[in-house]
């Protein structure tokens, strides 16, 4: 199978594909299979290394003109990345893929509908399900499924199901983006973004996770356009021991976690009021950002500023899930020390 759907009709969209990789020689093959796979065909799927140290540019030059190659001059962390992507893309959706996940077969299919039947929309997220490294499904149901869940049950109209989606993006409430989420190439003022996150300070953007950044600024600069969300395909989001969610064994892993996670905060803060965020928005951004703090301070062993930020969120922010969870966190790090918690909750 090729990547070309060679004489379309010239009403159909155009779908291109995004994949980024950096040093996933073990996952990018079955990344770009299942692209290959899909009962709709990609228009074009484009691969950007960040500039691997492994096989992974081996691998993928073994599927040839199926697959165009572009690597980072340097590596520039996966925002960047993406958009070096998106800037070379020609389709009039980009579909967005890590290249330690895969998609399931109907994916394409499923986002040519969706679009074509809507010229509305926007941005258009779906279901994910969690595997291990071998590719193994785990039976987690995570703070996303449950948002998306109340968002489905609660919406009135296609207009108040796409408020309540925006409101996930701009809250960061559970709206699941990464290898779920594509947009309307169009809609994608990238000038105006490149000169926001310039702005910002290249060297902090570096760290920043792509997804995070994008929807929020798509969100905001298209407030007509409608935002989506089908429960009829999904993608399989690998757990594994590069993950993001690989999980913090020690101390200091957790402290470049929450680090990262407060940069890419920091962004996402930064384009909000680049854009005209609510002031509700910009608050609860703030208080996401002192999560990270309170993680910092926890990790680091600075127990009395972590306290003070615990009492902070258990009263203006945590819901009653949030709050069990971190208040046991506390105790533990308190009696157990960082990283014997650390160890024993790995």
């Amino acid at each position: 199978m090729t990547a070309s759907r060679g004489l379309a009709d010239p009403r159909d969209l155009r779908l291109s594909v995004v994949i980024i990789v950096f040093n996933l020689e073990p996952y990018i093959g079955q990344a770009i299979d299942s692209v290959l796979a899909q009962t709709r065909p990609a228009d074009e799927i484009i691969v950007v290394d960040d500039c691997s140290t492994d096989r992974s540019a081996d691998v993928v030059a073994a599927y040839g003109s199926n697959v165009r190659y572009l690597r980072m001059p340097k590596n520039s962390g996966a925002l960047l990345a993406a958009l070096h992507g998106v800037k070379a893309a020609g389709g009039d959706v980009v579909c967005m893929l890590d290249g330690d996940d895969y998609w399931a077969a109907n994916k394409l299919a499923v986002v040519e509908r969706a679009f074509s039947a809507d010229p509305a929309l926007m941005l258009l997220s779906h279901d994910h399900r969690r595997v291990d490294a071998k590719g193994i499904e785990l039976p987690i149901r995570d703070e996303t499924h449950r948002n998306i869940a109340a968002i489905r049950r609660r919406a009135i109209s296609a207009g108040d199901l796409s408020n309540r989606l925006k409101d996930a993006i701009l809250d960061q409430t559970g709206y699941w983006l990464g290898s779920a989420y594509s947009f309307r190439r169009s809609c994608f003022d990238i000038p105006k973004f490149e000169r926001q996150i310039a702005e910002f300070g290249l060297d902090e953007v570096q760290p920043t996770y792509l997804d995070l950044v994008v929807a929020p600024f798509l969100v905001l600069t298209n407030p007509s356009r409608r935002v989506g969300y089908t429960p009829d395909t999904h993608f399989l989001y690998r757990v594994h021991d590069k993950g993001s969610l690989a999980g913090n064994l020690t101390p200091e892993k957790a402290l470049h976690s929450a680090c990262k996670g407060r940069r890419t905060h920091a962004l996402i803060d930064f384009i909000l009021r680049s854009n005209g965020a609510s002031p509700a928005q910009l608050r609860r951004r703030e208080l996401l950002l002192q999560e990270y703090d309170f993680l910092a301070a926890l990790y680091s062993g600075k127990i009395g500023k972590a306290a003070t930020l615990y009492a902070r969120l258990a009263r203006r922010h945590w819901k009653t899930r949030e709050l069990v969870k971190e208040t046991g966190r506390m105790i533990a790090v308190r009696v157990l020390g960082p990283a014997r918690f650390l160890k024993l909750k790995g």
